[in-house]
Order: C-alpha cells, then structure tokens, then sequence
C-alpha cells in the first residue's frame, strides 16, 4: 500500500541516502510514510505563490525595473546568476535561484520538519 505506514513504493524508504545532489547530509529514522511526490507537489505549489513576491523583488531592481515581462519570466525559470571575482557562483547561492533549485530547497526543508514533527509526536506517544 502507499499509504500509512511502511515504505512502499513513491514514498521514502527510510531514506541512506541524501535527499538533494550534493548534500553533506542525510535525513535516516522513522519517515517511513513521507511521500517524496507529495513533498515535491507542495513544494511547487509554494514556490508559484512566492511568484508574485519574487516579481516584485526583481522590479524593485534598477536594472530591473523596465525590463520586459518575458525576461521576469525567464528570471523566475532559470535564475538570475551571480558572480564572485570573476566566476559564476552556484545557483544555490543566487538571490534569484532557478526554479528546480527553489523547489528541490523547499521540498527538502518540508522533509526536515517532517522529519522533526513525527519524532517529537513518536516520543511523545511512547511516553
């Protein structure tokens, strides 16, 4: 079954691995039942409702106030790269980030609390 308890198939298997690429961490213990598609699918459901918020932001940009509503949408897309002395910084460190980046984010901080809110009812419930 895909829901309630156990890791079946859609959901995190009790996850030994890390949750993004590159991550120095991983997320392990009793999370069994969270679902990694409906993590994702609120993730993108946040990151549209912050796009209004993030148009705002870019327009308050001076270089940013007249451009045409066509660069704003590929600004919201694919990010708006930053550079330090001379090289491209990683997209996880722009102000504006590409969206895959901005969901895989949020997704993984919807894992972490989660992850914190089940162990604190699970301890809660063995007391």
């Amino acid at each position: 079954g895909g829901e309630g308890e156990g890791g079946g198939e859609g959901e995190f298997a009790c996850m030994d691995h890390p949750f993004l690429p590159g991550a120095d961490m991983t997320f392990m213990g009793p999370t069994c039942e969270i679902d990694r598609a409906d993590l994702e699918q609120k993730a993108a459901l946040l990151d549209l409702r912050d796009r209004p918020r993030m148009i705002k932001r870019l327009r308050e940009q001076k270089q940013w106030e007249h451009r045409p509503d066509e660069h704003l949408e590929q600004a919201f897309e694919e990010g708006v790269p930053e550079y330090w002395r001379g090289k491209r910084k990683n997209n996880m460190w722009w102000r504006f980030q590409p969206k895959a980046m901005r969901r895989d984010l949020l997704a993984a901080e919807l894992y972490a609390v989660r992850t914190y809110t089940k162990a604190i009812v699970d301890l809660a419930l063995e007391q």
